[in-house]
């Protein structure tokens, strides 16, 4: 919250703040492959256990980064 609120930009961001990995303890792209058949093409590679929904943005518009996660 405090990144967002003290980081120097202009204008209205929707940002995803979350954990960097999946926690499903299998890799994202299978588990991406087995909920969602119909998905054919993906904006970005998943490696290992990634996160799905990419916190690139928030990365680099709020210097953020998870500094915690949720365990197994």
């Amino acid at each position: 919250i405090e990144k967002g609120l003290t980081a120097e930009y202009s204008g209205y961001h929707e940002l995803f703040i979350n954990d960097s990995l999946n926690h499903a303890a299998i890799e994202s792209r299978l588990l991406a492959e087995l909920f969602y058949p119909d998905v054919k093409t993906f904006k970005r590679e998943m490696p290992g256990t990634t996160t799905m929904l990419s916190i690139d943005k928030a990365r680099t518009l709020i210097d953020y980064e998870p500094e915690f996660t949720y365990g197994l």
